[in-house]
């Protein structure tokens, strides 16, 4: 069967009330918008349709007219549910767009993972408190570490007291935005002098 716009349904009908009908439909379609229709005013009625998801509540016997207040609850209830689901659409897309960039971002971030490794240099990314933020295979090679015990670490963490007051003064200049070139000889925490 071709699936309802919208329902209006009595309260009191003869077999069960209406919130127990608009209960099993809505399981069917959770954005189904249902009107609950009574004869007489009953607040407890009035939440427990709200609650259960129903669009609006209407009293046939209200001092505004039934008839000339149903189109207007109709039309409401009905832009409603249209802006639930394309609210629902919208996330929907955003969702599947973000897991697109997210997919996108790793599968580049892999690619110059897989470039910078196979580089015979060092190549290492430091924050402004010098806390090493990327590495490549070479630079795991040359600290003799692994990149789990270098990144999120400071250079003095992993090249130890001498090496980094050796380096401390060209870093600077490196971390203001200035070109270097320098030779270094370098002594390591593993006892193996370098030079850079």
């Amino acid at each position: 069967t071709d699936p309802y716009d919208l329902l209006a349904i009595d309260y009191e009908l003869p077999d069960l009330n209406g919130l127990e009908i608009a209960r099993r439909l809505l399981l069917e379609d959770q954005f189904l918008p249902i009107i609950m229709v009574t004869g007489k005013g009953s607040e407890q009625i009035a939440a427990e349709a709200l609650k259960l998801g129903l669009s609006d509540y209407i009293i046939k016997d209200n001092p505004q007219g039934f008839a000339d207040l149903l189109p207007s609850v109709i039309d409401r209830a009905l832009d409603r549910t249209a802006l639930v689901k394309e609210n629902i659409a919208v996330r929907t897309a955003l969702r599947e767009g973000r897991d697109h960039l997210v997919e996108m971002v790793e599968e580049r971030t892999n690619e110059l993972r897989m470039v910078t490794d196979n580089l015979p240099i060092l190549i290492a990314h430091l924050d402004t408190e010098q806390h090493f933020l990327f590495i490549n295979k070479t630079a795991e090679l040359w600290f003799n570490r692994s990149a789990d015990e270098i990144l999120g670490r400071t250079i003095m963490d992993v090249l130890g007291d001498t090496a980094h007051e050796t380096f401390m003064s060209s870093l600077d200049g490196v971390l203001a935005g200035q070109p270097l070139t320098a030779e270094k000889s370098v002594a390591y925490p593993d006892g193996v002098t370098r030079d850079v």
